[in-house]
């Protein structure tokens, strides 16, 4: 067993103050990971990373209980990437999706996919049951193909 250490560092200095900050956590008993580069091609949504209950569930499927840390970075230097997360809101099925839009050269962090989701169409939150994860897409935001770097961790 391993452990990750995630570090955050913005380095910001405004009027000759520095305002930055960094941030470290430390994941413990990290027993595997998956590190991939995966080309996405324009105009078509790719599965990137899928989850599941148990690694024998699924074709290539991690167990979302086991991940403990989920890093997804854009490689392009021009191509903006929208990554969508799955949940299974009711028996195992994909039922609900949040999307966010990732710009040249950056990354989206997830800690923990096991019941730590829930999407609601308002604007007063229930804070109700929170969702697995189960499947992570990808789709450029233009007509042109674009990397990603995927990067998981698990016990």
């Amino acid at each position: 067993m391993a452990d990750l250490t995630v570090t955050i560092t913005e380095d910001l200095t405004i009027n000759s103050t520095a305002v930055g900050g960094t941030n470290s956590i430390t994941i413990s008993s990290i027993s595997d990971y998956t590190r991939k580069t995966i080309t996405c091609r324009s105009a078509t949504t790719t599965k990137i990373v899928s989850f599941d209950t148990a690694e024998s569930t699924s074709d290539m499927a991690l167990d979302v209980q086991n991940v403990k840390y989920v890093r997804i970075t854009n490689l392009s230097t021009t191509i903006s990437t929208t990554i969508a997360t799955l949940l299974n809101v009711d028996s195992g099925a994909d039922s609900a999706s949040t999307s966010y839009n990732i710009g040249p050269g950056e990354s989206f962090i997830l800690f923990g996919l096991d019941a730590s989701k829930d999407v609601e169409a308002d604007d007063t939150p229930a804070f109700g049951t929170l969702k697995d994860v189960s499947n992570i897409l990808a789709k450029p935001t233009t007509s042109a193909d674009c990397q990603l770097e995927i990067f998981v961790a698990s016990a």
